[in-house]
Order: structure tokens, then sequence, then C-alpha cells
């Protein structure tokens, strides 16, 4: 007497698919997905790091930066989706102290105020560069809407590759600059230099 297992091979087959698909939709979504705890971490460092950078009391020689680690934010930022409520607020935030003559200030507000202003671009330039808001190919003329006037540009005539920094213009020994190399009229390259 022979048993045909065929039709309960093909059930068990059916009923093993219907099982792992939604499991493998959920962990495709689980991965995909910023997790909640996630957020509200990079939400609150997003929070101290507001704070901080809005400091006015610039009587200490050197303003400490917040005990936090913006990389949870950026990593937060780099998978979140364009129209994120948070990735919005950092970018606003960032864009806010994103150009160095806006942060200049005229007497000279001592050695904590550009301590500070340094923080401040620092913070602006890397959430802009990881976030693609400046990012390679974009012209001279549309970093600059983001980055107000540069301080300099180096030509060189052959080739149509120049340079323009960014820069913080102080009496500090050292001032943190935004550097891109332009080729055919387009960023080619964007560095966060020292000058």
């Amino acid at each position: 007497m022979s048993i045909n297992l065929l039709p309960v091979t093909r059930s068990l087959c059916l009923i093993n698919l219907w099982i792992l698909i939604p499991i493998f939709c959920l962990a495709t979504i689980h991965a995909q997905t910023p997790q909640q705890p996630e957020r509200e971490q990079a939400r609150k460092e997003l929070q101290i790091i507001e704070g901080y950078l809005a400091a006015k009391d610039f009587d200490h020689p050197w303003i400490e930066w917040p005990d936090v680690e913006p990389g949870q934010l950026l990593d937060y930022l780099k998978v979140s989706k364009e129209g994120d409520q948070l990735r919005l607020e950092a970018i606003t935030l960032a864009r806010k102290y994103a150009r160095p003559a806006d942060l200049i200030k005229k007497p000279d507000a001592g050695s904590g105020y550009h301590h500070l202003a340094h923080d401040r671009l620092r913070f602006a330039w890397r959430i802009l560069m990881e976030t693609g808001v400046l990012r390679k190919g974009m012209s001279q003329e549309e970093a600059s809407a983001i980055l107000g006037p540069p301080n300099m540009v180096y030509e060189n005539k052959t080739g149509g590759v120049y340079i323009v920094d960014w820069t913080y213009d102080s009496p500090m020994h050292v001032n943190p600059a935004l550097r891109c190399t332009f080729k055919g009229g387009v960023i080619e390259k964007i560095e966060r230099v020292s000058k």
C-alpha cells in the first residue's frame, strides 16, 4: 500500500511560507525604520546641543561642549526620511549657525565667544554635510546661499579647478574653515579645515 505525501508536503510548504513571509517583512521594516528609543535619544541630544549653542555667557575662557555624543544624532539622521520632523529641526539649527560671517562679533567678543562660534560652525557644517544639504555637485551660488559670501577664492586658470574657503576670521590662532574644490562650476570636494 503506497501513501501519496505530495499534498501533505505541499501544504506544509505553504504553511511555512505563510509563517516566514510576515517574519521577513517585519525584520525588513525593523531594519529600515529607526527605533523609537533611538529617535528619542537623538531628540534629547539635539535639545542639549541647541541649548549649548544658544549660550550667551562668555565670561568663561573656554565653554565646554556638552557631555553628549552627536554621533547618535547623526546616525539617526542618516536613516531618517527627508520629511522627518527631527531631521528638519536639526537642519534648521545647522543652517542658523552655518554662515561664518554672521557669527563674527564687532567689537571682538573674546575667546569664550570664539570657542562657541567654532563649535557652532563645526556642528552646523557636519550636520549639513551628513544630511546632503551641502554636497558635491552644488554650484558656488548654491553653497553661498547656505554659507554666506566666501572669504577667499583661489583660482587656478588651468582646468577650470578652483578652491573656495568660508572661514571664521578671528584673532584666535586656529579658526575653522570649510573648503570646497570646484571643477566645472560645481563642488567636487568638501572638507573642514583649520586656518
